[in-house]
């Protein structure tokens, strides 16, 4: 759930374990911009995310269920998303907050999803780094 990467890395995390499992997925992605389809897991990605996020700001901000259902965060190439799939995202995303480095003050995060970028033989490739602090990058999956 938590990878410590060190902050020389350019590139994400998430595009470098793209690149070490499916080179050529991620040569479509990154040198011609061919994208797939949204899919239930894109939607679990970016709904964990915002949960962490939620966490990391204060938990009394919203109420997460209510707050997918407002921004309409689940819609994306028609999927159908239950309020038990959001519920079960915000367990995921209290899961994945729990995760995080506990000797991180989260109040020192530098950025969060950052977009990166590095050249490959002349080629810009990048990616984003979900959160970034000042001695490491924490990259959740």
């Amino acid at each position: 759930m938590k990878n410590k990467i060190p902050k020389d890395y350019i590139l994400s995390p998430s595009s470098l374990n793209l690149f070490l499992k499916e080179p050529a997925l991620w040569v479509m992605k990154q040198f011609y911009g061919i994208r797939g389809k949204g899919n239930i897991y894109c939607i679990r990605g970016k709904l964990v995310e915002d949960r962490v996020n939620q966490l990391l700001e204060g938990p009394e901000k919203y109420n997460f269920l209510e707050h997918c259902l407002k921004e309409r965060l689940f819609e994306n190439d028609g999927i159908e998303i239950t309020t038990k799939d959001i519920k079960d995202f915000e367990t995921w995303g209290n899961h994945a907050y729990m995760c995080l480095p506990k000797e991180l003050d989260t109040h020192s995060i530098v950025s969060m999803q950052r977009h990166v970028k590095t050249k490959i033989e002349g080629l810009i490739v990048g990616g984003y780094i979900d959160y970034e602090y000042p001695e490491c990058i924490v990259d959740l999956k």
